[in-house]
């Protein structure tokens, strides 16, 4: 049988089209609408991208890049360990409601980056294509970006990435990946594979339309106003200056994109960059990181060879963190390492970093090789695509990894592996048709529950503004019945039920009945939530107002066991005792949530100094 080319087949477009819609993907009409859609997206895609691969009966030679092929199954084996020891299985397999890294992320982009080099082989002009789409695609996220930047956005409240007032105010775009660091990230190295394809190109106007592409991914870069990816351009340059072979070039660009930005800084949209920099100097450890560094590797040492499971971060954490960073930061979620490596670490252990070490290492061998070979027309585009990894790599040192960055560095690592596309056998092509059919039956299930209870959720937050209670009270409950098996949806049910009992002229059966159903709600939240610790504060002061105040205790000292260096619990269950009279168990309280920040707060810093000093009299 006759291998038909892969650019144009299904199984190309498959791949080409979930690195075109992952990270582009937004539905406004959903409470989480730039993660949700992503990863169904993400998974959709991996199904029929190998689904497509069976039926064209053709993928790579594994045996010539064994090294990638075994860490990448490598690391799909950890994980499904890591999340069979996980600290909470429903959240290592739902994913967190804040990025939804969870299980199915992780063999999906797995899949994914495993898909590329059998839709590529070893023809360059097939990936050359697919690095094409990679970077037309994030010139789009860029435009949105730049365009949020500039006041333009139709789709995210603007209040939400404009920090600060007056002449200090800051614009951080998030465009459609949900935050500035992780658009920063995903902008990264598509701005040297634009390049590469800018120097590398064979025509003038392909040169000037790559270069207008690096050229506006830089401008992207420059108003993200993300430290550590500025620090991986720096890093990805000195890689791309030191394998190419046409510096003058690239150095005549650099000059070029430097002279745009510095004129852009200094014009009338440049206050926001220039706000920013005066941040840098004010701040320039560049926050608490160090010290989340630092108490990550106490819970890597607690667990160090299956982790705590995936996206169960946010849950582990707060036993380990330190009274230091507790008073630095009182009130701060953490909802990851901030550190790819420590990433790798913390959600499966030393066996996961160590497979994707060898990954990323053999990516950087096959870059290294390839760009010193004479005569070849893709050694131009392997220095960049070097260059693209190294940066992604060095600015994941610093930012939270998601489900498009996680893609995008995972897709360059694959785009390095050269093997030819080989006839594998019926019965490998049924088995792995037969997988990919089986993974997408429950990809639909879990995605239309998912989307159900986000829409729900997006319209209970809406009735509520409106302040249609009954609606608000009627879709989070129904949010909170579609997809019951993590805590996100019970929480915000439970918080408008509480805020609904507050409402005035309620009759005291009715409001009581509110507070009860809204205890229950939390009290059913709490065992899969991401933040159990902030579920039985808000579930201790719903007991208060009924007057179960000795349930309340119970409930305040369950808070301060899930999170130990967070003041509030210890704050409030001060109060609580206080109000019983016991007043030296009330100063023991008051004075641990002062060691633990609360003297950041004059008033809440006012009343402990009071509660403690109440047994002295």
């Amino acid at each position: 049988m006759r291998l038909a080319a892969a650019a144009g087949t299904p199984a190309f477009w498959a791949v080409a089209v979930v690195l075109v819609v992952v990270p582009l993907a937004l539905a406004p009409g959903l409470q989480s609408f730039d993660i949700t859609p992503k990863l169904l997206a993400l998974l959709a895609g991996a199904c029929a991208a190998w689904l497509a691969l069976a039926a064209e009966g053709r993928w790579s030679a594994f045996r010539r890049q064994p090294a990638f092929f075994l860490s990448l199954a490598g690391l799909a084996a950890v994980g499904l360990l890591a999340h069979f020891l996980a600290r909470d299985r429903v959240i290592s397999l739902a994913g967190s409601e804040w990025r939804r890294m969870g299980l199915p992320a992780w063999l999906g982009c797995l899949a994914l980056a495993a898909a590329i080099p059998s839709v590529i082989g070893e023809d360059g002009s097939r990936r050359r294509r697919l690095v094409s789409v990679v970077v037309l695609t994030t010139v789009g996220s860029a435009a949105y970006g730049v365009a949020q930047y500039l006041g333009h956005d139709p789709w995210i409240d603007r209040a939400l990435y404009h920090v600060g007032e007056g002449e200090w105010q800051i614009v951080r775009p998030p465009s459609t990946l949900g935050y500035v660091s992780y658009f920063a990230a995903f902008v990264l190295p598509a701005m040297f594979a634009a390049a590469g394809l800018a120097l590398s190109a064979a025509v003038m106007r392909a040169r000037l339309v790559w270069g207008a592409s690096a050229a506006a991914l830089a401008l992207a870069l420059l108003i993200s106003g993300s430290r550590g990816a500025w620090l991986g351009a720096t890093a990805g340059l000195i890689v791309l200056l030191a394998g190419l072979d046409r510096r003058r070039a690239l150095l005549l660009g650099l000059l070029a994109v430097s002279t745009l930005g510095t004129l852009f800084v200094l014009s009338p949209p440049g206050p926001p960059r220039r706000s920013r920099l005066r941040w840098f100097v004010e701040e320039p450890g560049g926050g608490a990181r160090r010290l989340i560094w630092r108490d990550s590797l106490r819970m890597v040492r607690a667990y160090p060879l299956a982790g705590v499971g995936h996206d169960a971060f946010g849950r582990t954490f707060p036993a380990f963190e330190s009274l230091q960073l507790a008073q630095e930061k009182p009130d701060e979620y953490v909802e990851s390492p901030h550190n790819i490596f420590l990433d790798y670490l913390t959600t499966g252990g030393l066996p996961a970093l160590l497979l994707f070490v060898l990954l990323i290492g053999t990516a950087v061998r096959n870059y290294a090789v390839a760009s010193r070979v004479p005569g070849s027309t893709d050694s131009r585009i392997d220095a960049a695509l070097l260059a693209g990894l190294t940066a992604g790599l060095v600015a994941a040192q610093f930012i939270v990894e998601t489900i498009p960055t996680r893609l995008h560095l995972l897709a360059f690592a694959a785009l390095s592996v050269s093997a030819p596309l080989v006839e594998p056998r019926r019965r490998s092509r049924w088995a792995v048709a037969v997988l990919a059919v089986a993974a997408l039956v429950p990809v639909l299930v879990f995605g239309t529950r998912l989307v159900r209870a986000d829409r729900f959720m997006f319209q209970a937050l809406q009735a509520a503004g409106r302040g249609d209670v009954n609606g608000a009270l009627q879709a989070a409950r129904d949010a909170h019945h579609a997809f019951p098996w993590t805590g996100t949806y019970a929480f915000a049910y439970s918080r408008l039920l509480g805020k609904a009992a507050a409402g005035a002229n309620l009759p005291p059966e009715q409001r009581g009945l509110l507070m009860a159903m809204g205890e229950e709600a939390a009290g059913s939240a709490v065992p899969h939530s991401t933040r159990p610790a902030l579920l039985q504060v808000h579930m201790a002061t719903l007991q208060v107002l009924q007057g179960k105040v000795q349930e309340a205790g119970v409930t305040l000292e369950a808070a301060i066991v899930a999170a130990p260096a967070w003041y509030r619990p210890r704050w409030l269950l001060a109060v609580l005792l206080s109000s019983r009279g016991k007043h030296l168990e009330a100063a023991a309280q008051a004075k641990a949530a002062m060691e633990r920040g609360a003297r950041k707060y004059p008033e809440i810093a006012a009343q402990c100094l009071q509660i403690e000093r109440v047994p002295a009299k």
